[in-house]
């Protein structure tokens, strides 16, 4: 389970809302009957199906506080409408927490910068780091509740001091609630002790934000400007600089992430990771990126001062350029320090000043509201992302400032976020409060479409009309090896109608078999093969085509080229 912590306060109501025009709000933090209570509170996490909401609350206030009993930790489970009280007000609480996804187990890091863990059926709470000798940060808590990871830079709440970074410097540090001990889990590629720290030096108090944990509790992520976290890291890297790791915690196996797709390291300054449910996809940002050796981590985004955020898959290494904007360009606006990713790793979402990431983001802000927006990133097949703006009111009276957050659920079925422009996600007026409360957008439906996604060789996107493929030189009238074309299916619809063929001037220097499948669903693949055999001396060009129910790409074309001899 992941949580985001707050952006400008500690407190507030968090709303959930959709990417159409405007999406179905909802408010997250009242009580079971969406009443608006008022004092303030601050969502905190959400379980992966988004059915449990985690929210801490002030003490009740003069006026109406319905459902809130007493300050501290609340669960809402959305479907059955309840609400109820988990967190008790003997510990200290704080905005930094995280929850299981049957809302039973919680873990919080109190004001006195403790760590807590607690069973709220039953009812047994732990400090998790007692006499602890230094601060510890944002706890994130496994799916099951039986793992909690947290930043801290004690040094006497684990039993191998030997893997501990250097004093001063954060480390990540794993607690099991079954055996009630606690390791150091930011490690070198060796299972080393760090030479460094995570995240940036002296920054300790933003530690918290520079690692994730997997909800399935198997990897964690960190960023880290470490020498010996990994052989891989370049010698020349700027000192201070920051790069993504990504490490088992079964195997110990770590990955350096900040590489673009075709596995080469991107320089850089990367920071704030975000890990998917099953640690297969992580988000972080990413700074004067390609600026001192012209190592990019996509191509089509300039080496610049400016930042951006990235989507990597550890497994396929494909990039995804999250913060795309719609001229290309690079963003006109700062981010916020936080970000998120769905469960499932399809949606990511950042906050921004940003006005190009979609085309209409020209309304006003609503009284006091600041300029942060909230934005939701869609990803699909070849790169492809789909950017919409969450934060304008659902009556259209302008763009709501977010104050906490942003957070996905499991799914991405909806965004969540806190403001204080209450009236305006509640589609009653443009007045602000005082107190902040939290709300959802719910995802707009998806237009079910095919879509195309041509690679050669296998995990290598093609460009329809562009990509040139050369065979080689081959002796006239002999065949050349032949290629292995994939096509998959990027799509939420079904792909059909798949046949090749080749066209052009050398139409006959160039054979291709038959697709082994015409018709593919979602995520499905199916290839074929090209030979050469030339029938005279010189340069051979063609193009092979292939024609589906794709809308933009059909047919699908691919130039082919050989030399005959």
């Amino acid at each position: 389970m992941t949580f985001t912590p707050t952006l400008l306060s500690t407190c507030g109501m968090f709303f959930v809302a959709t990417v159409t025009s405007h999406g179905a709000v909802k408010l997250l933090t009242g009580d079971s009957n969406n009443a608006v209570h008022q004092n303030s509170a601050s969502l905190l996490d959400l379980s992966a199906d988004g059915d449990y909401v985690l929210f801490s609350s002030g003490p009740p206030v003069t006026g109406s506080t319905p459902g809130i009993t007493e300050g501290g930790y609340y669960v809402r489970k959305l479907s059955a409408n309840t609400l109820t009280f988990v967190g008790d007000n003997s510990v200290p609480g704080g905005a930094e927490a995280s929850f299981s996804d049957n809302g039973r187990y919680l873990t919080w890091r109190g004001t006195d910068s403790f760590i807590y863990w607690r069973d709220s059926v039953a009812d047994d709470t732990r400090l998790i780091t007692p006499a602890a000798d230094g601060a510890s940060r944002r706890p994130v808590m496994s799916a099951d509740g039986r793992y909690v990871a947290y930043a801290s830079v004690a040094r006497n709440v684990v039993s191998n001091t030997a893997k501990l970074q250097p004093a001063g410097r954060p480390g990540v540090y794993l607690y099991d609630s079954s055996t009630e001990t606690t390791t150091v889990v930011s490690l070198t590629k060796t299972g080393a002790a760090l030479d460094t720290g995570v995240g940036a030096s002296g920054a300790v108090a933003n530690a918290g934000n520079e690692f994730d944990f997997s909800a399935d509790g198997k990897y964690i992520v960190f960023s880290s400007d470490a020498t010996n976290a990994h052989p891989n890291r370049p010698s020349d890297y700027p000192a201070g600089f920051l790069c993504i790791y990504r490490r088992n915690l079964s195997s110990g196996a770590v990955d350096l992430l900040n590489r673009n797709s075709g596995g080469s390291v991107s320089d850089g300054n990367f920071y704030s990771p975000r890990v998917s449910a099953n640690g297969s996809r992580v988000t972080f940002f990413g700074g004067f990126v390609g600026l001192y050796k012209s190592v990019g981590m996509v191509s089509n985004v300039s080496n610049t001062f400016g930042f951006d955020m990235f989507v990597k898959d550890a497994g396929s290494g494909d990039v995804w350029w999250a913060t795309k904007t719609t001229n290309g360009s690079n963003s006109d606006g700062a981010y916020s320090a936080f970000n998120a990713i769905s469960g499932d790793g399809e949606t990511v979402s950042f906050g921004s000043t940003g006005t190009k990431f979609v085309t209409a983001n020209t309304d006003p802000a609503i009284g006091n509201s600041g300029t942060f927006d909230v934005f939701r990133v869609d990803l699909s097949g070849g790169g492809s992302v789909k950017t919409t703006h969450v934060t304008a009111s659902p009556n259209g009276s302008g763009n709501v400032d977010f104050r906490e957050g942003p957070l996905l659920p499991g799914n991405g079925d909806y965004t969540a976020f806190c403001s204080s422009q209450v009236e305006a996600m509640l589609g009653t007026g443009s007045q602000d409060t005082i107190n902040y409360q939290g709300f959802s957008v719910s995802a707009p439906p998806v237009a079910k479409k095919p879509e195309i996604d041509v690679q050669q060789p296998a995990g290598s996107p093609l460009v329809d009309g562009t990509s040139k493929k050369s065979f080689g030189t081959v002796v006239v009238g002999k065949s050349g090896a032949a290629k292995t074309f994939t096509i998959k299916n990027a799509g939420n619809a079904n792909l059909t109608g798949l046949k090749v063929s080749v066209s052009g001037t050398h139409k006959n220097d160039f054979s291709v078999t038959a697709v082994t499948k015409t018709s593919l669903g979602d995520g499905a693949g199916t290839s074929f093969k090209v030979t050469f055999k030339p029938k005279a001396k010189g340069t051979r060009n063609a193009v092979v085509s292939i024609t589906s129910n794709d809308a933009n790409e059909n047919p699908f074309d691919i130039k082919v080229t050989g030399l005959g001899k």
